[in-house]
């Protein structure tokens, strides 16, 4: 839903408007129809107090017969929007900023926050499915191969690692000078556990003629 500040009049007044809700299209259930919006506005100057009231309809998957049904959610939300003043930072109580530059305020983000505070998916989830059970087993075992990627399903981290935890981990990879030892017999300087490129010699026994 998108307010133009500029058509909005000082006092009380109504806005109504249908949000297809398309930016969080792949973190949502696919829609069966738009979500219809509707926001009672209070202004008071550059301020605006919404009273947002939103309903749509769902395809959701049963989990108990394994077919699509159509789910009803909606709910509503109190937001604030205010004229952003330089660069002045978030207040903690003022939801959408805008400015002279654009007077539009997209409340998308707003109603894809409510549609996941609702958690939709698990309230369908605890309804009770007066769909008729026969062949059910079959269908949950057709439906899970379906969803089931061959091998499984792959671990992936949670959070991305900065490079510097990267590269502390790797801290210990760096390839390290080899430190010189004297040789016991000539005493000079030589790489550990290896025959003495100077006398030939190895823990004390000659292994071949010393290089020339």
């Amino acid at each position: 839903m998108i307010i133009d500040i500029r058509t909005i009049p000082a006092g009380h007044s109504v806005l109504s408007q249908t949000c297809g809700l398309s930016a969080f299209k792949d973190d949502l259930p696919a829609l069966v129809r738009e979500v219809a919006c509707r926001a009672e506005i209070d202004r008071n100057g550059t301020t605006l107090y919404v009273h947002l009231l939103f309903e749509g309809a769902f395809e959701l998957d049963c989990s108990r017969c394994c077919t699509r049904f159509p789910w009803t959610a909606g709910g509503e939300l109190r937001l604030v929007v205010r004229e952003r003043q330089g660069a002045a930072a978030d207040d903690g109580v003022t939801d959408f900023f805008y400015d002279s530059q654009d007077y539009s305020v997209d409340l998308g983000p707003a109603l894809y926050a409510g549609m996941q505070r609702n958690r939709i998916q698990e309230r369908a989830g605890k309804e009770r499915c007066d769909r008729s059970p026969v062949g059910s087993a079959e269908k949950i075992e057709t439906y899970i191969s379906n969803q089931v990627p061959i091998g499984g399903f792959m671990a992936v981290p949670k959070k991305r690692h900065s490079q510097m935890r990267r590269d502390r981990r790797r801290s210990h990879l760096a390839i390290k000078p080899a430190k010189p030892v004297l040789c016991s017999h000539c005493k000079q300087p030589m790489v550990a556990h290896r025959v003495c490129p100077n006398c030939g010699y190895y823990a004390g026994v000659e292994v071949k003629p010393p290089e020339e």
